[in-house]
């Protein structure tokens, strides 16, 4: 089950990385160097401009999958049905359930100062962080569509893309 990727293909993967660049340079990386009154603007540009990145890359993998009538399971997009995945996948809901207990319970103990923004270190995260209750609904989106999007742009599309 392999391809042989054409042109579109490479423009697309060529695009993706760019893409991936230019967002990092002109919305994640200026964070740090904004002045406090402006950053608050400057993460939700940056939220959003991930946002828009992710969806758009992840629409024009799809559309050049219809149009090209590829089997979506190159994309690593078909599960398996065996009962190996589905005892995968229980094993990986119960370590889920778990871990959500242990966020709460963690979460009840904490004695964090909660007007103090928590620190990674980095200006560039530090800056990231968000501040409010919108920009962690904000940010949430982002964290979503950074696990769907990105499975889908650099482990199904990129590897199947450089494999073939």
């Amino acid at each position: 089950m392999s391809f042989a990727a054409n042109i579109w293909d490479i423009s697309l993967a060529l695009a993706i990385i760019a893409g991936n660049f230019l967002v990092d340079a002109f919305f994640l990386v200026p964070l740090p160097r904004l002045s406090p009154g402006a950053i608050a603007i400057g993460r939700h540009r940056c939220y959003y401009a991930l946002l828009i990145f992710l969806w758009a890359a992840a629409a024009a993998i799809c559309a050049l999958w219809h149009f090209e009538n590829r089997d979506w399971g190159l994309l690593l997009l078909a599960a398996p049905m065996s009962w190996r995945f589905l005892l995968g996948m229980a094993v990986a809901g119960a370590l889920l359930l778990l871990l959500g207990f242990q966020h709460v319970h963690t979460l009840r103990r904490a004695r964090n100062d909660p007007t103090q923004p928590v620190s990674f270190g980095s200006p560039v995260l530090d800056a990231m962080v968000p501040r409010s209750r919108g920009e962690n609904h904000l940010f949430a989106l982002v964290a979503v569509a950074a696990g769907i999007c990105e499975e889908l742009l650099f482990r199904g599309f990129l590897m199947t893309t450089i494999a073939s």
